[in-house]
């Protein structure tokens, strides 16, 4: 994933920002919870007017889709490792 720097014209996207958020919480070994303390709220808000919180059952649901996406493509390299002799 990107680092989600987004070009002063471009317009703001809730797809991808859950995506980075679910990035940023596994990244960091953070609980979904901190979704919920007042001052990421706020500090989401101020970064964006339109980057509300996502409820800890949300970014649970875009993890395992994530997961779903991902894990077809790492069969694959797992499998090509294993070919090369790793």
């Amino acid at each position: 994933m990107s680092s989600g720097a987004r070009a002063p014209d471009q317009s703001f996207d809730y797809l991808v920002f859950r995506k980075l958020l679910v990035c940023f919480i596994v990244n960091t070994n953070s609980s979904f919870n901190i979704t919920m303390v007042q001052s990421f709220r706020d500090l989401l808000e101020y970064c964006h007017q339109n980057a509300k919180a996502v409820s800890s059952q949300t970014l649970a649901w875009d993890l395992h889709q994530m997961y779903r996406e991902m894990l077809p493509a790492v069969k694959v390299r797992l499998f090509n490792h294993m070919n090369k002799g790793g």
